[in-house]
Parts: C-alpha cells; structure tokens; sequence
C-alpha cells in the first residue's frame, strides 16, 4: 500500500515539474505570438427594394368521397368464411352512465360487450356494472 502512495506522489511531482511551461513565458521562437491586425472597413451594402410577389389563390375541385358504411356487428357475427377464406373479425363495445341529483351520485352504471368470429367460431361476452354491486355481472 506504502509503494502505491510512493508512485501516486512521483507521478504528481513529475507531471508538475514538466508542467512549468504554463507558469512561464515563452521566449524562444519556436512559436512566435501572432502580430496584432486591424479588421478592414468595408462599405455598407445598399439593395434596391424588393417587391413581394403576390399569388393568386389557387382554387381546386372539392375532392367528393363515397360514403363508408360502418361495420355492423351482425356482419361480424353471421359471416360465415367461404371455401379457401380464412376470416377474423371482432367488436368491442363500451357505455357508462351516472346520474346525479343535488351534486351525489344515484345511478352509476357500466356496461362492456366482446364479440369474437375466427373462421365462423362466434364468441360474445358482456359484463356490466350497477352502483352498489360487490362483483360485475358477466354472462356469456
């Protein structure tokens, strides 16, 4: 442990004894200072006025789509996959309400509907919440 103290010390004293050339000034040639300069003066630069270019709107032909029909979630559950067609289709559905009178709530409920279809397999599970309940009613 004494020898690392030993090395520590040597290294530090070695690194400042070859470290003075920060403390003093240089007076050899080897890198001789930069002769001071004085920045030219130039003109000011002057331009004519730019006149801003003006466009006229572009107008385009509304762009008409055709109306998209939603997914109606019978179509999910009565599909039946073709020969050759593999078909997954699913719907998941949620609704709260809460009713209150004078500022407390006196109806809170919630309900949520899964419907699953992998290849003509149809599953539907719902669960639903009334104020009051200890456990969520499911059915299947």
């Amino acid at each position: 442990m004494a020898s690392v103290r030993i090395l520590i010390v040597a290294a530090v004293l070695v690194g400042c004894a070859n470290a003075k050339f920060v403390w003093e000034p240089d007076t050899n040639d080897d890198f001789p200072a930069f002769k001071p300069f004085k920045m030219p003066k130039f003109e000011p630069i002057t331009f004519d006025p730019i006149e801003p270019i003006v466009f006229e709107p572009i107008e385009f032909e509304p762009i008409k789509f055709d109306p998209i029909e939603p997914i109606k979630i019978d179509d999910i559950k009565n599909h039946k996959p073709g020969k050759g067609e593999k078909y997954s289709g699913y719907s998941v559905s949620a609704s709260k309400s809460t009713k209150t009178v004078n500022g407390k709530v006196v109806e809170d409920k919630a309900a949520s509907s899964v419907l699953t279809n992998d290849n003509g397999k149809v599953d539907q599970q719902h669960a639903g919440y009334n104020k009051g309940e200890k456990e969520p009613r499911r059915n299947k």
